[in-house]
């Protein structure tokens, strides 16, 4: 975990962070400065844009909805594994946090469905380390950052990096090929958290209630 030297401004100072270990004040401020970025996302995007010829042929009005959707199950999924089994009140609080509240009832069908799943009852079976965690890790390509949907770790001690997704398919390793990149730069940021275990990646498929680890 690298912290923010400038978190408004997406500054960071480098330096090597201890093993396995966050330090707590630093992961606040980029909490708090996260929110911030969000809300002032969430007002941009009510702007009145120009049309350009895919909006015009509806094409970005459906792909901005399927996102806008894919946005509110995310958020109630952290609500969720943060403490929060009740899922209306899950759902409530994330459509108040991304002013998404006309998703809710789209939302509240996949998630019933993703919540009764057997993929859902694995990761339940596991222990919960934390949702939503922010990383920031220096790499020969650059600086790479990000926010990790969840981290769990297994019985046998194996910390699993699991990333949410809310696209319309059912073939795992279609999915996982496709976010094969982000997966493996989660995997590498939760290896430093916790270098002492084996740690695997697997997106999620919310709709189908599938998991599609890499390999």
């Amino acid at each position: 975990y690298v912290p923010y030297q400038k978190p408004e401004e997406f500054i960071y100072t480098h330096r090597p962070a201890p093993a396995a270990q966050r330090k707590n004040k630093d992961l606040q401020a980029w909490r708090k400065s996260y929110a911030a970025r969000m809300a002032q996302y969430q007002t941009s995007r009510e702007e009145t844009l120009p049309l350009s010829p895919s909006a015009l042929a509806g094409e970005e009005t459906e792909n901005r909805q399927a996102a806008d959707l894919g946005t509110l199950v995310h958020a109630a999924l952290a609500h969720y594994w943060q403490g929060e089994e009740d899922l209306p009140v899950c759902l409530a609080r994330a459509a108040r946090e991304t002013a998404l509240a006309q998703y809710t009832d789209a939302a509240r069908e996949i998630l019933d469905m993703f919540l009764a799943s057997d993929a859902c009852a694995r990761l339940r079976a596991m222990q919960v380390l934390d949702a939503e965690i922010p990383f920031s890790r220096q790499t020969p390509q650059g600086v790479v950052s990000g926010v990790m949907d969840l981290l769990l770790r297994d019985t046998d001690g194996t910390v699993w990096v699991v990333d949410f997704k809310t696209d319309r398919t059912d073939d795992p390793a279609q999915l996982a090929e496709k976010y094969r990149p982000q997966l493996q730069a989660y995997v590498q940021a939760a290896q430093q958290m916790y270098s002492q275990n084996a740690v695997h990646g697997a997106a999620v498929l919310v709709r189908a209630g599938r998991l599609a680890e890499l390999a």
